[in-house]
């Protein structure tokens, strides 16, 4: 997030398995906002996160 914010990127998308919490839990304590949750055709549905990388490393400096 620290080289994608430094490099001009907003936020980011990220995506998993809906029946992974795992990943939902990282993803959503990172500050990930859920956008929708789309069916991919016979696969698990995937979860849609945006995350804000503008400041990602602001309080590391």
């Amino acid at each position: 997030m620290e080289r994608l914010a430094g490099a001009g990127v907003d936020r980011v998308l990220v995506t998993c398995d809906d029946t992974n919490l795992g990943s939902i839990r990282t993803i959503e304590r990172c500050g990930g906002v859920l956008e929708d949750v789309r069916d991919v055709g016979g696969s698990v549905p995937k979860r849609r996160y945006w995350i804000e990388a503008a400041g990602a490393g602001q309080s590391l400096n």
